[in-house]
């Protein structure tokens, strides 16, 4: 992973990703507490499974499930399904996961191992305590995908 001067790295493939998370820490919980009522401060996003063929799922969960392309290349899917998201990849390029929007203006623990992705979010994988990858990712203004 390569980083230009002031930015953050682009992230590429995620061989052996299950490993690649299990020590990661999670991000600082901004929550106030103090407020009766207080909720965390990060919402569902989506889920992402792995799959062989990019093009032929897309396909299937058009048909089957009705599913709306918000994006789509060679390597992942971004869908809409139900009033919620799923994710479409490849093992070698993301691991299965949760994801979790850390909303608009996340807390500067969150940019440390942060990396941008090509479709402008920016975004840390973690492990929860059984070894599940959960991803946290920032949509900055004017990504399109939220």
């Amino acid at each position: 992973m390569k980083a230009e001067a002031g930015r953050l790295p682009v992230a590429e493939g995620y061989n052996s990703a299950r490993e690649r998370f299990r020590d990661c820490a999670p991000i600082e919980d901004t929550t106030d507490r103090s407020r009766p009522g207080s909720q965390p401060t990060v919402n569902f996003d989506h889920v992402a499974i792995n799959v062989a063929d990019i093009a032929r799922s897309v396909d299937w969960y058009k048909v089957q499930v009705g599913a709306e392309v918000l994006y789509q290349d060679s390597s992942w899917a971004f869908l809409r399904v139900g009033g919620t998201k799923l994710a479409l990849t490849l093992p070698n390029q993301h691991p299965p996961h949760v994801a979790f929007d850390v909303g608009p203006n996340p807390p500067e623990t969150f940019f440390k191992g942060a990396k941008v992705h090509r479709d402008g979010t920016v975004s840390r994988y973690v492990s929860d305590p059984d070894g599940n990858a959960i991803e946290w990712i920032h949509y900055p203004e004017g990504t399109h995908l939220r």
